[in-house]
Protein backbone atom coordinates (compact mmCIF):
# COMPACT_ATOMS: atom_id res chain seq x y z
CA UNK A 1 0.00 0.00 0.00
CA UNK A 2 1.41 3.12 -0.61
CA UNK A 3 1.53 6.16 1.71
CA UNK A 4 -1.31 7.85 0.03
CA UNK A 5 -3.30 4.85 0.08
CA UNK A 6 -2.89 4.07 4.01
CA UNK A 7 -6.32 5.92 5.25
CA UNK A 8 -8.84 4.87 3.02
CA UNK A 9 -12.77 4.81 4.04
CA UNK A 10 -11.90 0.88 3.89
CA UNK A 11 -9.70 1.24 6.21
CA UNK A 12 -11.04 3.29 8.34
CA UNK A 13 -14.61 0.52 8.55
CA UNK A 14 -11.72 -2.26 8.72
CA UNK A 15 -10.59 -0.50 12.12
CA UNK A 16 -13.89 0.20 13.50
CA UNK A 17 -15.16 -3.39 12.76
CA UNK A 18 -11.85 -4.72 14.39
CA UNK A 19 -12.28 -2.16 17.50
CA UNK A 20 -15.61 -3.15 17.49
CA UNK A 21 -14.59 -7.26 17.95
CA UNK A 22 -11.84 -7.16 20.52
CA UNK A 23 -14.56 -4.54 22.37
CA UNK A 24 -16.54 -7.41 22.67
CA UNK A 25 -19.20 -5.91 20.42
CA UNK A 26 -19.52 -9.55 18.42
CA UNK A 27 -22.95 -8.14 16.89
CA UNK A 28 -22.59 -4.41 16.40
CA UNK A 29 -19.10 -5.77 14.70
CA UNK A 30 -20.85 -8.42 11.98
CA UNK A 31 -23.80 -5.52 11.45
CA UNK A 32 -21.56 -3.04 10.93
CA UNK A 33 -18.76 -5.59 9.02
CA UNK A 34 -22.24 -6.43 6.69
CA UNK A 35 -23.44 -2.88 5.53
CA UNK A 36 -19.71 -1.65 4.87
CA UNK A 37 -18.93 -4.23 3.23
CA UNK A 38 -15.19 -4.26 4.72
CA UNK A 39 -15.22 -8.65 3.38
CA UNK A 40 -14.38 -6.73 0.18
CA UNK A 41 -11.84 -4.01 1.46
CA UNK A 42 -8.43 -4.51 0.23
CA UNK A 43 -7.24 -4.91 4.07
CA UNK A 44 -5.39 -7.86 5.05
CA UNK A 45 -6.38 -8.89 8.76
CA UNK A 46 -2.76 -10.60 9.13
CA UNK A 47 -1.22 -6.98 8.64
CA UNK A 48 -3.02 -5.16 11.02
CA UNK A 49 -2.14 -5.42 14.76
CA UNK A 50 -4.68 -6.01 17.93
CA UNK A 51 -5.90 -2.60 19.40
CA UNK A 52 -5.01 -0.20 16.03
CA UNK A 53 -7.59 1.74 16.19
CA UNK A 54 -7.11 3.09 19.57
CA UNK A 55 -3.39 3.42 18.23
CA UNK A 56 -3.91 5.51 15.32
CA UNK A 57 -6.22 7.91 17.49
CA UNK A 58 -3.98 8.18 20.03
CA UNK A 59 -1.32 9.02 17.98
CA UNK A 60 -3.16 11.47 16.43
CA UNK A 61 -3.99 13.04 19.25
CA UNK A 62 -0.33 13.36 20.17
CA UNK A 63 0.66 15.20 16.99
CA UNK A 64 -1.98 17.00 17.18
CA UNK A 65 -0.24 17.92 20.67
CA UNK A 66 3.62 18.36 19.10
CA UNK A 67 1.80 20.85 16.17
CA UNK A 68 0.17 23.46 19.25
CA UNK A 69 3.52 23.16 20.95
CA UNK A 70 5.37 23.74 17.93
CA UNK A 71 3.25 26.88 17.26
CA UNK A 72 3.69 28.41 20.84
CA UNK A 73 7.55 28.01 20.59
CA UNK A 74 7.56 29.51 17.02
CA UNK A 75 5.38 32.48 18.96
CA UNK A 76 8.09 32.26 21.46
CA UNK A 77 11.28 32.09 19.40
CA UNK A 78 10.02 35.07 16.74
CA UNK A 79 8.79 37.85 20.04
CA UNK A 80 12.97 36.45 21.78
CA UNK A 81 14.69 37.07 18.18
CA UNK A 82 12.93 40.66 18.05
CA UNK A 83 14.26 41.29 21.42
CA UNK A 84 17.68 40.20 20.58
CA UNK A 85 17.36 42.60 16.94
CA UNK A 86 16.60 45.50 19.33
CA UNK A 87 19.07 44.91 22.20
CA UNK A 88 21.87 44.92 18.93
CA UNK A 89 20.03 47.92 17.40
CA UNK A 90 20.54 49.66 20.81
CA UNK A 91 24.20 49.26 20.38
CA UNK A 92 24.16 47.72 23.68
CA UNK A 93 26.63 44.55 22.81
CA UNK A 94 29.46 46.44 24.41
CA UNK A 95 30.43 45.25 28.29
CA UNK A 96 30.99 48.83 29.27
CA UNK A 97 28.66 50.71 27.60
CA UNK A 98 25.02 51.07 29.50
CA UNK A 99 22.10 49.97 28.05
CA UNK A 100 20.00 52.77 25.94
CA UNK A 101 16.71 50.96 26.38
CA UNK A 102 17.15 47.86 24.12
CA UNK A 103 16.80 44.74 26.39
CA UNK A 104 14.66 46.84 28.59
CA UNK A 105 12.20 48.26 25.68
CA UNK A 106 12.01 44.37 24.50
CA UNK A 107 11.29 42.51 27.60
CA UNK A 108 8.79 45.64 28.79
CA UNK A 109 6.94 44.33 25.08
CA UNK A 110 6.55 40.88 26.91
CA UNK A 111 8.13 38.25 25.65
CA UNK A 112 6.04 35.69 26.51
CA UNK A 113 3.49 36.74 25.63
Amino acid sequence: MAAADILTSDVVNYLVMRYLQESGFSHSAFTFGHESTVAKSPVDPNNVPPGSLITFIQKGMQYLEMEANLQVNKNFFRKAQSAIHLFIRSGSSHPGRKCRGGVQAAFAGGLAN
